[in-house]
C-alpha cells in the first residue's frame, strides 16, 4: 500500500511513496490531501504514523475513507470539504461529507505528537473503524461502499506522516493460538516492553521508552547499544523500524539478543565486543559471543533503509530467526537460552528505530502484491474491539542518568528517585548526566512535597 503521487497542492510524496509531506508547512496549513493508491481490501488497516509537526497552526492530520479515485478527485483545500463519498475522522469527531455525524467519538487527533500512529479499517460488513496508536475508537460509520481509497489530510500542525504496515508481520504464532489470547498477550504482554534506561553513552531513549538514537551520528559512530527492559517470551517477536539513516558512516544497524541482564552488563563499544552470552547480527554475519558462526545469511542489515522493519525472535526450539518487513529470514542460530534480552547496536549508519507493537497476522498470507498492509483476522473480531481499550498510565521508568554533581541538600538513590532534605529550602539544582537530544522528553514524577515553604 502506497500514497497515490497526485495530491494536494502543497503536499509531495517521497520516500518510493510510503511518505507524504508538506514541503512548505510553516508558510501553509491545507491543501496536503493524499489518497492512496488503490483501493482498500476489506479489513485491511491503513495505518500512517506521524514523522513531523509544525507549531504555528491550529488543527492536525485528518483520516478517512474516500470513494473518489486519486486521478479523479478535484483535491480540495481540506478534505472535509468534499460533500460527496468521504468519511474523515477529524479532532475527535466523525465526518459524512463535511457533516458532522459524531461528535465525541474518541482520542483527540488534535492532541497526536510525532511518532503517534493513526489508522482506518473498513471491514467486511461495512462498518468503518478508526484506529489511534493501535487502539480501536469504536465503530465510527456504517453502509460503507467497498472499493473506497485511504485518504490522510495533512493539515494544520501535521507537517509529515508515513504510512505503517508492520504490524501485520510480527507477531507468527501457531493458528491453534486462540483470538482472545493472541489479544490478551499482545496487550498485557507487548505493552511494556520498552528499550532500558541501561544504554550506550551515545544513545537516547526517548518516547516513553519506545525510540532509541544517535542524536550526534554525523560525530560518532559507535556507543549505542539499547536493550530491552525485560526478557522475551517464548515466540515473543521483538521488532524496530528504522526511522533515521546517514550517509556517513560504514556498516549499520546490528540486532540480535542476550542472556546478560541490562544492570549487569558493563556496554563495550560495539556488541560484538562482548565475548559470551551473545547472539548478533552484523551485515549478513550471524555472530556468537564475537566470533561468527555464518556468513550470508538471509538478510544484511547494513543495506536496510528508512522505513524498514528489523524482527527477531526465540521459537520455542531455541531457535533465532530474524525478519525484515514480515518476512521470515530463516534460522540464524540455534541453542539460546530462555530469558534472552533483544539487544540493538545504533552502529554506523543508523541513526534512529523505534520499537513497533506486533498484532497478530492471518495463517494465511494475504497477498503477493508489493504491500504488507494489515489485513486483519476476520475472524477474529477482538482484533477490533467493538469498544475502547482503555490505556493504562505507563509505570514510572527511569530513562535518563543523572549526574552526581548536584545540589548539596540533594541525595541521588540508585532507583533514580531524588531526594532533598526537608528542612532545607534551597541548593536542590539536579543535572542529566548528558545532554538532551533534540526532541527529547525530560520528565519527572513529584512523589512528595511539604507544605512549609513557599
Amino acid at each position: 500500500l502506497m500514497f497515490h503521487p497526485k495530491c494536494g497542492g502543497h503536499a509531495a510524496v517521497i520516500n518510493n511513496a510510503r511518505t507524504a509531506h508538506r514541503p512548505n508547512a510553516m508558510d501553509d496549513f491545507n491543501n496536503g490531501v493524499v489518497l492512496t493508491q488503490r483501493p482498500l481490501k476489506p479489513n485491511e488497516l491503513f495505518e500512517v504514523r506521524l514523522d513531523k509537526m509544525v507549531t504555528k497552526w491550529a488543527g492536525s492530520i485528518e483520516i478517512g475513507v474516500t470513494t473518489h479515485s486519486p486521478t479523479e478527485l478535484e483535491y480540495p483545500s481540506t478534505m472535509t470539504n468534499v460533500r460527496s463519498g468521504t468519511w474523515m475522522m477529524t479532532g475527535n469527531g466523525v465526518m459524512h461529507n463535511g457533516i458532522t455525524i459524531i461528535d465525541e467519538y474518541g482520542q483527540n487527533l488534535d492532541r497526536l505528537q510525532v511518532g503517534d500512529r493513526v489508522g482506518v479499517v473498513l471491514r467486511e460488513s461495512g462498518t468503518l473503524h478508526f484506529l489511534v496508536n493501535g487502539i480501536d475508537q469504536g465503530e465510527a460509520a456504517t453502509n460503507i461502499p467497498p472499493q473506497v481509497y485511504g485518504v490522510i489530510d495533512l493539515y494544520g500542525q501535521a507537517a509529515q506522516a508515513t504510512i505503517v504496515d508492520y504490524n501485520c508481520i510480527c507477531c507468527l504464532t501457531s493458528p491453534d493460538t486462540t483470538a482472545n489470547s493472541l489479544a490478551s498477550i499482545n496487550r498485557q504482554s507487548h505493552s511494556d516492553l520498552h528499550f532500558h534506561h541501561v544504554h550506550g553513552r551515545n544513545a537516547r531513549v526517548s518516547n516513553g521508552g519506545r525510540t532509541a538514537s544517535r542524536p550526534r551520528a554525523l560525530g560518532e559512530f559507535n556507543d549505542a547499544i539499547v536493550m530491552s527492559n525485560r526478557s522475551l517470551n517464548e515466540d515473543e517477536m521483538f521488532a524496530v523500524v528504522v526511522e533515521k539513516i546517514v550517509d556517513r558512516w560504514s556498516g549499520s544497524i546490528e540486532a540480535g539478543v542476550t542472556a546478560i541482564r541490562p544492570e549487569d552488563l558493563e556496554l563495550p563499544g560495539t556488541m560484538t565486543d562482548l565475548d559470551h552470552d551473545t547472539w548478533m547480527l552484523s551485515g549478513s554475519s550471524v555472530m556468537q559471543n564475537g566470533q561468527t558462526l555464518k556468513q550470508n545469511y538471509g538478510l544484511d542489515l547494513d543495506t536496510v533503509q528508512t522505513g524498514a522493519v528489523i524482527g527477531m525472535k526465540r521459537h520455542v526450539d531455541g531457535t533465532l530467526h530474524y525478519y525484515l518487513d514480515g518476512e521470515d529470514k530463516g534460522e540464524a542460530c540455534s541453542g539460546l537460552p530462555l530469558n534472552v534480552f533483544p539487544v540493538i547496536d545504533l552502529y554506523g549508519q543508523c541513526a534512529q528505530v523505534s520499537i513497533v507493537s506486533p498484532t497478530q497476522r492471518p495463517p494465511e498470507p494475504a497477498s503477493n502484491e508489493n504491500s504488507c498492509s494489515q489485513t486483519l483476522y476476520s475472524h477474529a473480531e477482538e482484533f477490533i474491539p467493538q469498544t475502547v481499550i482503555p490505556c493504562e498510565p505507563p509505570s514510572t521508568q527511569l530513562l535518563h542518568r543523572l549526574s552526581p554533581f548536584c545540589g548539596k541538600n540533594i541525595t541521588i538513590e540508585p532507583s533514580g528517585l531524588i531526594r532533598r532534605n526537608k528542612q532545607q529550602p534551597n541548593n536542590g539544582l539536579v543535572f542529566t548526566a548528558l545532554p538532551l537530544g533534540v526532541d527529547e522528553l525530560l520528565e519527572v514524577a513529584v512523589e512528595q512535597w511539604v507544605g512549609q515553604w513557599a
